[in-house]
């Protein structure tokens, strides 16, 4: 029989004024993982229990896990509660040294390493392997089921309006950022966003930093309206401004 882990209660911080009761229980929530407090395993109380402590609503603590679910903090399984997950990628813990005695070390043999396996450079992939399709599928099946050949007509140029309202909701909530639908547009992918951009906010002849090397893509991008690009050399931190600022 699989042992769970034991529940722990919570200590969430005070509310700020004005914050949205999900805004400040995410924000909690996810802090607690990512400092440490919560620990990778640690069982969560039932969404009940935690919603009587701090009396608010049980469907806003549901709602909660679910987006911490969703984006990668919490695991769920029937019968065994919600617990953080063990593969969290920015566990700060991971990188503490352990506070426990460590244990004596046993002779090694040092073999040498295998050579690197040479890979692609492809600058424009994202992390494949952290997308969570299962939910992708999951709620693209549900949309998918309530929309009719109707909505397919007469498209805002923006980007479906739903969708938009959907994100900004989701970004004043999770992210603190004051928007509305009229805030979004909804692009095919990066190149479209280049463009747009270069369009709206470059003049012939205005210094635009790249990084070198960099995604051909935004080169095109800016070099068709007219750009004066500069090479910006790239360090272990990403694009150089002194390098930039001495060109």
């Amino acid at each position: 029989m699989t042992r769970q882990a034991p529940e722990l209660m919570i200590a969430l911080g005070a509310r700020k004024p004005g914050m949205t009761i999900a805004r400040w229980l995410y924000g909690e929530l996810r802090g607690a993982i990512l400092d440490g407090r919560l620990h990778r395993g640690a069982r969560l109380p039932a969404t009940r229990d935690l919603a009587s402590r701090y009396r608010i609503s049980r469907g806003v603590v549901v709602e909660v896990f679910e987006q911490l679910r969703d984006e990668g903090y919490l695991s769920s399984m029937v019968g065994a509660g919600t617990t953080v997950r063990l593969d969290v990628s920015e566990d700060p813990l991971a990188r503490l040294p352990s506070a426990s005695p460590s244990p004596p070390r046993q002779p090694t043999v040092i073999q040498p390493p295998p050579p690197p396996r040479a890979r692609p450079f492809c600058p424009i992939e994202p992390a494949l392997a952290a997308f969570p399709m299962a939910a992708w599928a999951k709620l693209t099946s549900q949309v998918l089921s309530t929309t009719t050949t109707r909505s397919l007509a007469r498209a805002a140029p923006g980007g479906t309006l739903r969708l938009r309202e959907a994100i900004a909701g989701y970004l004043g909530a999770s992210r603190g950022v004051t928007c509305s639908r009229e805030h979004i547009v909804i692009v095919s992918g990066v190149q479209q966003a280049l463009d747009l951009v270069a369009r709206l906010v470059v003049e012939p002849g205005d210094p635009v930093w790249i990084e070198d090397p960099c995604y051909g893509g935004a080169v095109s991008a800016f070099r068709n309206v007219g750009a004066n690009l500069i090479p910006v050399r790239v360090d272990d931190d990403g694009l150089d401004p002194d390098d930039g600022r001495r060109h």
